[in-house]
């Protein structure tokens, strides 16, 4: 599991990523984006179930963090990166790493969309309508994650890595 020097390398990694992020934003379209980054999401789950080990150490967090700032910021997907590179840990230390990572990077993210014009009024509603969801699924996390299976968690993290892919490369190719 990660220490605190390898936590603060996914920041590292994150923060830099994320201003990439509003570049690209500036320069490259959505459905450009959309396309790249929905088969970059699937050639690393087929490399991952195809038994090809991330290891979690600083260099691939910092790599894990940085992509995930690039795609976070740009398609809204950035869980992928930190969840291929953590999908061997014990469940519960799992789960605390990606809340937390993910807590921080959406702020981040939010002040590159910000900065760039393309954070609207429209997604601050979204994103209040979706706040009772998270708290709900916060509070069921905690009561059945110490009776589920890590294996069962690493593939239905890889089903949902697999699913943000299609969905995000399929938002692309039709131009949505």
């Amino acid at each position: 599991m990660p220490d605190i020097g390898v936590s603060i390398a996914v920041y590292f990694g994150r923060v830099p990523g994320t201003a990439v992020a509003g570049g690209i934003m500036l320069v490259v379209t959505t459905q450009m984006l959309e396309i790249i980054i929905g088969a970059a999401v699937l050639l690393a789950v087929f490399a991952s179930v195809m038994r090809f080990n991330i290891a979690p150490n600083r260099r691939n967090f910092f790599i894990a963090g940085f992509t995930s700032g690039v795609m976070g910021t740009t398609t809204s997907i950035g869980g992928p990166p930190m969840a291929l590179v953590l999908q061997h840990a014990e469940v519960n230390k799992m789960r605390a790493c990606l809340a937390g990572y993910f807590v921080v990077s959406c702020i981040l993210s939010l002040i590159a969309l910000s900065a760039t014009d393309y954070l609207t009024w429209w997604h601050v509603k979204q994103a209040a309508f979706a706040v009772p969801a998270v708290l709900l699924a916060t509070w069921l996390a905690y009561r059945i994650a110490p009776r589920v299976k890590p294996q069962f968690v690493r593939r239905a993290m890889l089903i949902l890595c697999t699913l943000a892919g299609i969905s995000t490369l399929a938002r692309g190719l039709i131009g949505a």
